[in-house]
């Protein structure tokens, strides 16, 4: 009978311990907005040489992209909780965060075609974080690892005069152009915690690129009936004048410079009581 007491007794201590070490576990859902650089020389050689090639032909070309255009909403889930004992406390989190965004651009012909070029992002995320709390837990300084899954699709197409859009076969680049990256990513974010609501920011820098492998980081429609190549150009002048070789001559364009530093700003909600 004794030796069960003790071992109750030692069972309860070992859980109050844990108790009072973690002084938060709790799951959260939330929201963020983030803008990210890009690399934009390789797309735009393609877009000034369109419009240099149609000069007579459009009343407005192709916009250059800045880099600065890549601004996507994520919705995130996760795991948050803080832990040590004396003054210094210890959090860390793991949550997943999937979102996405998009940048028209359309050239308009004098008559009345125009052709529309869409960027559109989509990325999927599983982050860490690891620091300090400090302000009686209620402010956050914190390491940031991400994991970032990212597609860039290029949807190109033909709006006709009757307002039908069309990624068929009319114009041969027509069509819709996939390509990914993914990379490991470094950074830092700062939260603050008021009752149940974290507002937070953070940046982040690409440090690895971790896949695929650079000659399969090309914009290919895989869908399309036309012959090969599938790959959308870089080099427009010399796709005219050899559409089957570009490829071969490494002029189609790439996913490589689609990411690069980013920041962003958002919240979330910890469920569960407040201690």
């Amino acid at each position: 009978m004794k030796k069960r007491l003790v071992a109750v007794l030692c069972l309860f201590a070992c859980v109050n311990t844990k108790a009072q070490f973690f002084e938060l576990k709790k799951t959260y859902t939330g929201y963020h907005f983030a803008f990210s650089r890009f690399n934009p020389d390789d797309i735009n050689k393609f877009v000034v040489q369109f419009n240099q090639r149609y000069a007579n032909d459009i009343s407005s070309g192709f916009h250059q992209y800045k880099g600065n255009e890549r601004g996507s909403n994520f919705s995130t889930s996760g795991f948050r909780f803080i832990f040590g004992k004396g003054e210094t406390k210890w959090t860390a989190s793991i949550d997943y965060a999937g979102g996405g965004g998009k940048e028209k651009n359309e050239c308009e012909f004098k008559n009345g075609i125009t052709q529309h070029m869409w960027l559109k992002f989509r990325n999927n995320q599983v982050n860490f974080t690891f620091g300090i709390a400090k302000k009686e837990n209620s402010v956050w300084i914190e390491g940031l690892y991400c994991t970032n899954l990212g597609k860039v699709i290029l949807e190109y197409s033909t709006e006709h005069k009757n307002g039908v859009w069309s990624y068929g076969t009319e114009y041969k680049l027509n069509g819709v152009y996939v390509s990914t990256i993914k990379t490991m990513e470094f950074g830092a974010q700062l939260s603050y915690k008021y009752k149940k609501y974290v507002f937070y920011a953070r940046a982040l820098m690409p440090a690895f690129i971790i896949g695929p492998s650079e000659t399969e980081r090309a914009f290919v429609d895989a869908r399309s009936s036309q012959e090969a190549p599938k790959d959308f150009p870089s080099d427009y002048n010399s796709y005219l004048d050899d559409p089957s070789g570009h490829v071969s001559r490494k002029e189609y364009l790439q996913s490589t410079g689609m990411k690069g530093f980013s920041y962003g700003f958002g919240f979330f909600y910890l469920f569960g009581k407040e201690k």
